[in-house]
């Protein structure tokens, strides 16, 4: 919180070196009220809100991780059961988990892209509108610029590059056993 990264209340920290890698856990508090955002699209599968709640939503989870890149972090996971929110409170609180993994950005757009890309591949319920609107809330503007359509068109080509390399995990797995 120290940066403006809404997190839950950490309670331990712990890090260790083993085989060259570096092992970390993290345990917070609780976060009562507040359900992922995973929990929350597979209840917009069931029932779509209104479209001025959506956005709202969508506001609010893209002002959340915009604040994370903007202090230079990356979150290196970032998957819809790592956002959490409270759909129903004005405003919106939004707080990101899993953050042992974080770290700060080398270069600055490949790392944001990356981590969009993770989250735009695990949300594939998600419409292509409800996407767009993610993106220009993210970016902070209203209609498309040339520098907006090459970010968009690298957050693709990085979202088909993580979807191709998760299916052949997959069929790896399944012709070994």
């Amino acid at each position: 919180m120290r940066r403006g990264i809404a997190v839950s209340r950490p309670l331990y920290f712990g890090c260790r070196r083993k085989n060259g890698h570096t092992q970390a856990v993290l345990i917070t508090e609780y976060a009562t009220d507040f359900i992922s955002l995973n929990t929350l699209l597979s209840q917009w599968a069931l029932k779509k809100p209104s479209c001025s709640s959506r956005k709202e939503i969508i506001a609010a989870v893209a002002s959340a991780i915009r604040k994370l890149h903007q202090v230079r972090f990356c979150h290196r996971h970032l998957v819809p059961k790592h956002i959490f929110l409270k759909p129903d409170s004005k405003p919106i609180p939004v707080i990101l988990i899993d953050l042992e993994a974080m770290e700060p950005f080398r270069p600055f757009r490949k790392n944001r892209q990356a981590d969009l890309a993770s989250l735009n591949n695990r949300c594939r319920s998600v419409s292509q509108t409800d996407k767009l609107r993610f993106l220009f809330s993210y970016l902070g503007i209203s209609k498309w610029t040339p520098s907006a359509k090459q970010f968009a068109r690298d957050i693709l080509r990085k979202t088909y590059q993580k979807s191709r390399s998760s299916l052949q995990k997959s069929t790896n797995r399944m012709s070994c056993v």
